[in-house]
């Protein structure tokens, strides 16, 4: 991930994309085929304000823990 994003990116997003081992693409985390379909976006604005954008559907449930 490009080091100058990675402290506006969400830590979810981080983790989502290395529990489905890919990376993300900028902001974005494309759903690799055998999970699902679909993209997730996020940014961090500050410490108390972030945003999602989510767009997918799992072939199965997924629970990460932080």
């Amino acid at each position: 991930m490009n080091k100058d994003i990675s402290s506006t990116v969400p830590n979810i997003l981080v983790k989502f994309a290395s529990f489905m081992g890919t990376e993300l693409e900028g902001r974005k985390l494309v759903i690799p085929d055998n999970f699902g379909h679909g993209y997730c976006s996020g940014f961090v604005f500050d410490g108390n304000i972030r945003m999602l954008i989510s767009n997918y559907e799992l072939n199965e449930e997924l629970k990460i823990r932080m």
